[in-house]
């Protein structure tokens, strides 16, 4: 349970933070311990990884949901935004797992990697960036030093 540690130490409205990515409960901080965290603690660095939720599309079909050409539109054509055959005529006699199919699309964790900082304003905490931005507008997002290229 995470609030396990939230009544020992006891506090309310947490929210734990783990910054090593471990499991393990002594390298768990809680909000209170960290403060305040500003756009200055990226200061000086040239790329940033930006994690959101992406915005929600509700129930899609394959054209919109996995780009799939769909048939022709004329000559009778009675298949314009349906997926085609889903399976082989006789074996494996099932659906393979993974087949792409009409469904929920939207509303997952995205992560844009070594998305570029253009200017860091610490006295008004906002931090510039050039690059796609997961989520709605006005979301709420994670924004991390980049993993894979080296701030410069």
């Amino acid at each position: 349970r995470m609030n396990r540690k939230a009544d020992e130490l006891g506090l309310t409205n947490t929210h734990f933070v783990n910054p090593h990515g471990l499991d393990h409960e002594e390298h768990y901080t809680t909000a209170y311990e960290l403060g305040v965290i500003t756009a200055a603690a990226l200061e000086g660095v040239a790329y940033v990884d930006v994690q959101a939720t992406t915005k929600g599309r509700g129930f899609a079909g394959v054209v919109r949901r996995f780009k799939f050409a769909g048939g022709p539109h004329g000559h009778g054509g009675h298949s314009k935004r349906r997926p085609g055959g889903i399976a082989a005529r006789d074996l494996p006699g099932w659906v393979e797992k993974g087949k792409k199919m009409p469904g929920h699309m939207g509303c997952v964790v995205r992560t844009t990697q070594n998305v570029r900082v253009v200017k860091l304003i610490a006295e008004e905490n906002l931090i510039l960036l050039h690059g796609a931005v997961p989520g709605p507008n006005g979301g709420i997002v994670r924004v991390t030093k980049a993993l894979k290229k080296a701030s410069k």
